[in-house]
């Protein structure tokens, strides 16, 4: 079965790599809607470093064909896609105020990208969309082949990220085959992922994602449908919902919850996490300040691996997720990394011990050196900013990117895991403030 999905992912995965077309698309209004609107079915969609890509015309940009949207490679700053074309208090019928609607046959992978759905920034100008995905009402028996996120922010959405629950799609015949969301942070809204109505074909995975302020709760709920591959929730930090934080019941399909972090729930009435079905396993998951889990009585519970620590986030209040030295989750997860998003990494105070912020942009020595298998990055920030922090073997390829995010002033440790590498050289990069850094470490098995 393991088998099975990563070849899925895969082939998912490395679809944007394929030999379909690439567009660079200028920023501007309407741009992103015509590209999409002239491109054929595979294409790949390149967004500039920074640039915005505004609709002020639709009230929804239409997705009639499998498309790949991505920041142009080496970008400094995310390019943002936001929807202006109804203004500050205006009142639309439900369902006709999304960022993207998916018709028959149709997918989206993004890459690298903001989603701004206006309530964070402009809601006072423009008016917030509702989702930002949903299906076409337009006929029936619609399917989505896939929705894939990765390294993206999503957010200023009022309702939901993608809802399959609405009483106006019961009986269209709408499904979806997969969703993938790795690398990103979503903020609410009112829910993540709904969905009881239709099916979801093959599988989800939630992987190294920040699910915050979500006004309802629910990161994913999951009822009445079970794909055929199951699901993972991994490395996933939850925080500030108001009812159940994952709600998975009635599944069967080999469902895994671990590594995962869920803090702050306002009703606890209700549990915060729920899983059910035969077969499925939850383990190494930290709970502070929310309810109960519930876990069926076919669910395997490894007990000894829960946590009911305080996370000891950085600032929740700015939406910044990392560990401070001394919390418990550091280094606890089942594969040694940090339990939750390792995206956020482990940071000190900010400052340095004579309580003084950093006067430069310093990079460290990874410790330990050489490592096996994790090792720590620390890089010290004279001020609050971008940083990029990459991975290359020894020839130069890109291994993976630790980091693409802003962080505050002060000092930072990423946890670096490379368990699934040989041994030998590698090079880990730092970019900040159009400065750039770079070491070597040794990897010994």
């Amino acid at each position: 079965m393991f088998k099975k999905i990563t070849l899925f992912i895969t082939s998912v995965l490395l679809m944007a790599g394929g030999v379909f077309a690439q567009t660079n698309v200028a920023p501007g209004d309407g741009t992103l809607k015509d590209a999409i609107a002239s491109a054929s079915d595979g294409d790949i969609l390149v967004l500039s470093s920074g640039g915005l890509y505004t609709e002020s015309q639709d009230t929804t940009i239409v997705i009639d064909k499998m498309i790949t949207i991505k920041a142009e490679a080496g970008y400094t700053e995310r390019p943002i896609i936001k929807n202006t074309s109804i203004a500050a208090g205006s009142v639309l019928p439900d369902n006709l105020h999304n960022m993207f609607t998916f018709t028959d046959t149709s997918g989206i992978r993004i890459v690298g990208v903001e989603l701004d759905g206006n309530m964070h920034t402009d809601s006072s100008t423009y008016r917030p969309v509702e989702d930002i995905f949903a299906f076409s009402l337009d006929g029936f028996f619609h399917k989505v082949n896939v929705l894939s996120l990765d390294d993206c922010f999503v957010h200023g959405f009022s309702e939901r990220v993608l809802d399959g629950a609405e009483g106006v799609y019961d009986q269209r015949g709408l499904e979806i085959d997969s969703i993938l969301v790795t690398n990103s942070t979503l903020r609410g809204g009112l829910n993540g992922f709904n969905f009881k109505t239709y099916p979801i074909n093959d599988y989800i995975l939630f992987q190294n994602s920040t699910f915050y302020e979500f006004g309802w709760g629910r990161a994913l709920r999951m009822q009445g449908s079970d794909p055929q591959y199951g699901g993972m929730i991994d490395h996933v930090t939850l925080h500030d919902y108001r009812d159940q934080m994952l709600y998975i019941r009635d599944v069967t399909n080999s469902w895994t919850i671990q590594n995962v972090i869920a803090s702050a729930q306002w009703n606890k009435a209700k549990e915060s996490i729920r899983l059910d079905g035969a077969g499925n396993t939850l383990s190494y998951t930290a709970l502070w300040d929310v309810s109960d889990l519930f876990a069926g009585d076919s669910v395997i519970v490894d007990s000894t691996s829960l946590f009911f620590v305080d996370p000891m986030f950085a600032d929740t209040t700015n939406g910044n997720f990392a560990l401070v030295e001394g919390s418990e989750l550091i280094g606890a997860a089942s594969d040694g990394a940090n339990i939750g998003d390792t995206r956020w990494g482990t940071t000190t105070a900010v400052g340095v011990e004579d309580g003084e912020l950093p006067t430069e942009f310093k990079l460290s020595q990874n410790y330990p050196n050489p490592f096996n298998p994790t090792t720590t990055i620390q890089f010290a920030l004279n001020k609050t900013g971008f940083v990029e922090v990459k991975i290359y073997n020894i020839i130069g390829q890109l291994v993976t990117t630790l980091a693409n995010r802003e962080f505050d002033a002060g000092i930072h440790k990423l946890q670096f895991d490379a368990g699934r590498l040989s041994s030998g050289i590698y090079i880990y990069n730092v970019q900040f403030d159009n400065k750039s850094e770079t070491r070597k470490m040794l990897l010994l098995k």
